[in-house]
């Protein structure tokens, strides 16, 4: 059971730690506190206990007046901390937050070029400038809503995020997905979905709202896409089919992925997948919910520290 949050103080630096994420990678995070400590630093270790639980702790934080806040974990720990952080309706202020990045694809780390060495997160955790960022928003009808600060999406990418085990995550990292892909090309059924933009009616079979430029690692989805771009990027992919799924998988590794015909990015303020209804629905790599939904940037943004 994690203790409770202190207010920072100078030369001390809580962290919110997920330790399923870092279970490849704790050599990386021991190295990190230990160059935190040469730099002159404490760290205050905050576990989280299970899904969710660095929600509370975010919440926690803010609370506690903490300023400077770390996330160690993956893409969905700090998508907890910022659903967490956005809980409270405050929307222009909080603690910075600096990542420490355990997870599988880590997709943050890249789009803000963190650096790989342990002595250059932490120098950058302690020494950084600060991005604010505006968080996207995904809402269901009158049931809720979840922030996300890389991307949103339904189609094929959501129900292999839905079906990949934890235990495969942390056997195989980034190949868990592509096992799940390979597996799921074949069997899945390629739903036609109804995209509603600026009231035009398009179809796509699968759409990723994003927030980042960069999907699974530091691939580039579109550069169109950024954390300060003042729209998301909707990518609607128009073929479907398990040749469809690897002629796009192939051309995200390639770099060319926004390059093709079949592939239509489009700025939007709001968007709306209306069906088919009660198919899975992804938001920074953690499956959030079943379609329906509406897309947008949030007015709720979080203090991101990057390197200076």
């Amino acid at each position: 059971m994690s203790k409770s949050f202190k207010a920072s103080t100078t030369r001390v630096l809580p962290v919110i730690y997920n330790p399923s994420a870092g279970q490849r990678h704790g050599r990386r995070l021991s190295s990190v506190l230990a160059a935190l400590e040469q730099l002159g630093w404490r760290v205050e270790l905050r576990t989280t206990a299970g899904p969710g639980d660095a929600e509370r702790l975010a919440l926690e934080a803010l609370a506690s007046g903490v300023v400077r806040l770390a996330v160690a974990g993956g893409d969905g720990t700090v998508h907890e901390v910022v659903n967490g952080l956005a809980a409270s309706g405050i929307t222009n202020a909080g603690p910075q937050i600096g990542i420490i990045p355990l997870g599988t694809a880590n997709v943050l780390a890249a789009e803000i070029g963190l650096p790989r060495t342990a002595a250059g997160i932490a120098a950058c955790l302690v020494e950084g400038g600060i991005r604010e960022v505006r968080l996207g928003e995904v809402r269901f009808g009158n049931s809720g809503q979840r922030y996300f600060i890389l991307m949103a999406g339904v189609g094929f990418d959501a129900e292999v995020v839905a079906r990949v085990s934890s235990d495969l995550k942390r056997r195989l990292g980034k190949g868990a997905y592509v096992w799940e892909s390979l597996r799921l090309a074949f069997r899945y059924a390629y739903p036609a979905f109804s995209v509603v933009r600026d009231g035009k009616v398009e179809t796509a079979h699968a759409i990723i709202a994003a927030r980042s430029s960069r999907y699974g690692g530091h691939y580039l989805l579109t550069p169109a896409a950024g954390l300060s771009a003042p729209k998301l990027q909707a990518c609607l992919f128009t073929r479907r089919g398990p040749m469809a799924v690897l002629s796009y998988g192939a051309a995200l590794l390639a770099g060319k992925l926004f390059r093709r015909s079949d592939l239509k990015v489009i700025a939007f303020d709001e968007l709306r997948v209306t069906s088919p209804i009660g198919q899975p629905v992804q938001a920074d790599g953690d499956s959030i919910g079943m379609t329906p939904v509406s897309v947008s940037l949030s007015e709720h943004r979080v203090r991101l520290t990057v390197p200076a």
